[in-house]
């Protein structure tokens, strides 16, 4: 059976009924609670004592027990934390039970692969048999450090510890070896928790979670915290893209740079998906509008104006047209392509830079029937041919000369001013 410990008010008394005759060489219990430090098991005798406990979430152990002339204490934790809710199971033993003395083992929820073992030997807890006080739930009645959760069953060397008294329990036959409770403010029966979400302490529309002496909020759209009272910052994680983020209500606004679209500004606007560029050109897109890169024969905005006059002969059943300004007559439908153009419609540009003319490094510009070089700075004429280095040097000395005569003039005729005599009049 179960039982609920609320602090100082449970804790709970037994004594041995004085007919334990067994070697008590371990202890059990299934335990349940949050709370990170308070006493489980308490009893003493002279200078014998065993505490079991809660220490900073982990179970601890602590034994002296004299055995003859031996007298040693052991201490045992746990390697992981048992203060969070769930139900742990706990085993304290010695490990040679037969032996006078030796080392205990502590093995939480059955994993013994995770066990621990006492660095020293201790004796049993034979001392607890008959005559002493053995406090479940804290050290001693209202003297603090108490626990706060709920027990299953204990036993000390295999004998439970009741939670009723004989007189609350039919039973056809009583044990001979019992431990008797002496309290007269039993533990409740049952595990029951505190009733934490009754009232609701979560706020602006928080659902609450019972978790065994704690809470949880689950929080309404907009609101965070332990017990939904901050009001989310809805920028914060940055859900805007490609954009600038701003608070409205319990949301969040996006607004988008330039050529970028959606909630979240994670769509990019094609500018191109509805272009108007003609005769073949291509669409350059720009962050809020297209420009049209032209094919070689056209010009302007969409690329709808040839670049030079084009002639058309013929008649309805025979046409020929003639590209950048070439003539045709409508007898012989060829074309006579003016300077800079071949083929057989003239729509061909002679490339005039193919011979590469400039020189030292100069980048040729292909033109129509001609070309201009863009020169490096030591460099000058039609093809790059001229190397002008040491004239830019020349140059640099002649403008530093004058400019230093022109100060050397300015400062003599700051001296040569008229003198003002501020004297008075005679």
């Amino acid at each position: 059976s179960n039982a609920t410990f609320l602090n100082d008010s449970t804790v709970t008394t037994y004594r041995g009924n004085g007919h334990i005759f067994r070697n008590i060489t371990s202890l059990s219990l299934n335990l349940r609670t949050r709370k990170r430090n308070a006493a489980i098991l308490h009893a003493e005798k002279g200078s014998s004592f065993v505490t079991v406990s809660v220490q900073d979430g982990l179970l601890f152990m602590e034994l002296q027990s004299s055995s003859g002339r031996l007298s040693a204490t052991v201490s045992l934790s746990s390697r992981r934390s048992i203060a969070d809710g769930e139900w742990h199971a706990v085993h304290l033993f010695m490990t040679a039970p037969w032996a006078q003395s030796s080392r205990w083992s502590l093995v939480l929820d059955n994993d013994i692969e995770d066990a621990s073992l006492s660095k020293s030997q201790g004796s049993n807890l034979n001392f607890l048999r008959e005559g002493v006080d053995v406090y479940l739930g804290g050290l001693a009645p209202f003297t603090g450090w108490s626990l706060a959760g709920c027990l299953g069953t204990v036993e000390l060397g295999g004998i439970a510890l009741p939670y009723f008294s004989s007189s609350e329990v039919n039973l056809p036959r009583l044990q001979v070896e019992q431990f008797i409770q002496k309290s007269p403010n039993p533990a409740l029966p049952g595990c029951r928790g505190a009733s934490v979400c009754e009232p609701s302490p979560c706020l602006n529309g928080g659902q609450c979670q019972d978790l065994f002496n704690t809470y949880n909020c689950t929080c309404a759209e907009g609101w965070a915290g332990r017990r939904c009272d901050v009001l989310v910052d809805t920028c914060a994680s940055n859900p805007c893209l490609h954009g600038n983020c701003s608070i409205n209500g319990l949301s969040y606004e996006c607004t988008c740079e330039v050529g970028y679209t959606g909630v979240d500004c994670e769509e990019q606007v094609d500018v191109c998906r509805n272009h108007l560029c003609a005769n073949g050109a291509t669409c350059l897109h720009g962050p809020d509008k297209y420009a049209c890169l032209c094919a070689e024969n056209y010009t302007g905005p969409l690329c709808s104006t040839p670049k030079l006059p084009v002639s058309v002969c013929g008649d309805e059943l025979r046409n020929y047209t003639c590209f950048n300004g070439g003539n045709c007559t409508d007898r012989e439908l060829s074309c006579d392509c003016p300077a800079g153009f071949i083929g057989h419609r003239c729509e061909q540009d002679v490339d005039e830079c193919k011979s590469n003319p400039c020189l030292n490094g100069g980048y040729c510009r292909n033109l129509v029937n001609r070309f201009v070089c863009v020169c490096d700075m030591s460099f000058a004429g039609d093809v790059c041919q001229t190397d002008v280095s040491d004239i830019y040097f020349y140059v640099a000395i002649l403008l530093w000369q004058n400019l230093f005569q022109l100060l050397s003039y300015l400062i003599l005729r700051l001296d040569d001013g008229p003198e003002v005599d501020w004297g008075a009049n005679d």
